[in-house]
């Protein structure tokens, strides 16, 4: 099956949960049982964003793949759209990584971000894909991706006294996404994805020898 233009394109409604339900009826040995049921929720949303990163454990100086999909609604096309990344206090952005991809438009097109350093060390990444697209509308019913590096720091930024990115330590990673339909909707939709740190981990074995040691 799939989703009729049920979500409004100038305003309003921008999500709605459907609910699918199965009910299978049987005899045994002849007898009715009591029905068995099964629900299914779905969202359905205007533009949905999911974000990636590999690989999921990292070490200091291990270069972390970002991506970030999205898929549009066929019933309209996108006039504007942004992305907000909040990286890691741990992870330093990778200069000259962005690209997107999306039918269309020419293979990986360079995206460079407006990055702005927090005061807890975080940093915000803002991707203008419109901006990098020369204003281009992005057509109804596409999926593209928005992809970019981090490297993994030794020190976590802005940390007094200087605190050290340890084992088993979760980097996260959040983005925002913004959109604003032709027909005029604007909405917004979330997303995120956590590496983690490399745990320390022992193994112990035990080996049997002769009583003489020889051997």
């Amino acid at each position: 099956g799939y989703i009729t233009d049920i979500l409004s394109e100038t305003g309003g409604l921008d999500t709605t949960d459907i609910t699918n339900t199965a009910t299978f009826s049987y005899n045994y040995e002849g007898n009715p049982r009591p029905p068995l049921n099964d629900t299914d929720v779905v969202s359905a949303e205007n533009i949905v964003f999911q974000k990636s990163a590999s690989p999921a454990t990292v070490s200091p100086g291990t270069t972390v793949n970002y991506a970030v999909a999205f898929q549009i609604t066929e019933y309209d096309s996108v006039a504007a759209l942004t992305i907000t990344d909040t990286m890691s206090a741990g992870l330093d952005y990778t200069t000259s990584s962005g690209t997107i991809t999306i039918p269309g438009f020419p293979p990986s097109t360079p995206i460079t971000p407006t990055i702005t350093t927090n005061p807890d060390g975080t940093l915000t990444l803002f991707f203008d894909l419109t901006a990098a697209l020369s204003g281009q509308t992005i057509p109804a019913g596409v999926a593209g991706t928005l992809n970019y590096q981090g490297v993994v720091r030794q020190i976590y930024r802005n940390s007094a006294p200087p605190v050290t990115v340890s084992a088993a330590d979760p980097l996260p990673n959040s983005v925002i996404g913004n959109f604003t339909l032709t027909s005029g909707a604007q909405f917004q939709n979330t997303s995120g994805a956590t590496v983690v740190v490399e745990p320390i981990s022992i193994n112990k074995e035990v080996f049997s020898t002769p009583r003489n040691g020889i051997g």
